[in-house]
Order: structure tokens, then sequence, then C-alpha cells
């Protein structure tokens, strides 16, 4: 039978060119969103920003 399952993808940042993606799977969406913002949070990298030309 199907088993329903939620995946949660969650991107933050610090708007000080940090961000973060974190992505989770649970049998329910609260879980699978607090999840996925711990994983998010414990991935941050700095990001480029401005004119590289």
């Amino acid at each position: 039978g199907q088993r329903t399952r939620f995946k949660a993808f969650v991107a933050i940042g610090d708007n000080n060119g940090h961000i973060g993606l974190g992505v989770k799977c649970s049998k329910e969406v609260a879980t699978a969103i607090r999840g996925a913002i711990i994983l998010a949070k414990l991935s941050v990298l700095p990001v480029r920003r401005g004119y590289w030309g």
C-alpha cells in the first residue's frame, strides 16, 4: 500500500550574505519542517554578492 510522507525544503538566511538549505522527509508535516530548519541552520554557506565582472 501507499505510505504518505512529506518532504520539506527550507531555505534560511541572515540578510548578511549567508544562506542555508535543509531537506527533510517525515510522516508529519510539522516534524519535516522542524527537521529541515535544523539541517538548514547546520549547512550555512557564504554567498558572493555584488558586481563580479
